[in-house]
């Protein structure tokens, strides 16, 4: 009986100490996934076929996070979808869906959340899609360049119509996310736009201009950060 004490007296504390941390605003669970986005587009040439693959790290935290109440703190790693619409548009001829945001999956499994169901236990429905049909999507930005060496010719792309942009025959015709347990895709962005890696902060303009700027010039409103987050390759 003695001995029973002593050990109450030693792990009451532990397990006392554990229940506070569980409840509290630093507590936090972890899910995580890749998805996989697969984009179709019809050319005067063929179908073209690209994907990208990239990761998302969500932390639940049940009881909200600490002095701001977040429920959870989303972290998407990875680069944009890169489409090559084929050798004969010259230096237009890639067209990128950029990073999505890190609502993406949440929103298009959304019909997984049912009734009362808490986050953290959605969170985990997600996780366990890997290698289920793919799942139709839309939504995402589309940006092109008037020539893809030079970041400040930036243009924004309809993906409902590429022709606009292209011209006749150039169309997306499928667009899906996936969960899976394929590895991230690395490097194909620098690939393309050799310029990406000579700019060190992600938020810097594609202009390379600083300041206030009032004009609605994408390359004023749009950074590498939006193509890839990460170091160079």
């Amino acid at each position: 009986m003695k001995r029973f004490f002593q050990l109450l007296i030693i792990c009451l504390p532990l397990l006392l100490g554990y229940g506070c941390w569980t409840k509290s605003p630093f507590y936090g669970e972890t899910y995580s996934w890749h998805q996989r986005i697969q984009a179709e587009v019809s050319t005067p040439t063929g179908l073209v076929t690209a994907a990208v693959v990239q990761g998302m790290k969500i932390t639940y935290y049940p009881n909200g996070l600490f002095a701001t109440g977040t429920e959870t703190d989303p972290k998407l790693t990875g680069e944009a979808l890169v489409v090559d619409l084929g050798a004969e548009l010259g230096p237009r001829r890639y067209v990128f869906a950029l990073l999505p945001g890190p609502g993406l999956a949440r929103s298009v499994f959304h019909d997984l959340r049912v009734g009362r169901m808490d986050t953290g236990t959605f969170l985990g429905l997600i996780e366990d899609q890997i290698g289920k049909t793919p799942t139709k999507i839309d939504g995402l930005r589309w940006v092109g360049f008037e020539d893809f060496s030079d970041p400040k010719s930036v243009f924004a792309v309809d993906p409902a119509d590429l022709a606009a942009s292209y011209g006749e025959g150039y169309a997306l015709t499928r667009l899906t996310l996936q969960i899976s347990d394929e590895p991230l895709t690395r490097g194909e962005v620098e690939k393309v736009l050799g310029w990406w890696c000579e700019y060190t902060q992600p938020y810097k303009r594609l202009s390379g201009l600083s300041g206030v700027i009032s004009d609605n010039q994408l390359a004023n409103r749009l950074g590498p950060g939006a193509f890839k987050n990460g170091d160079c390759i």
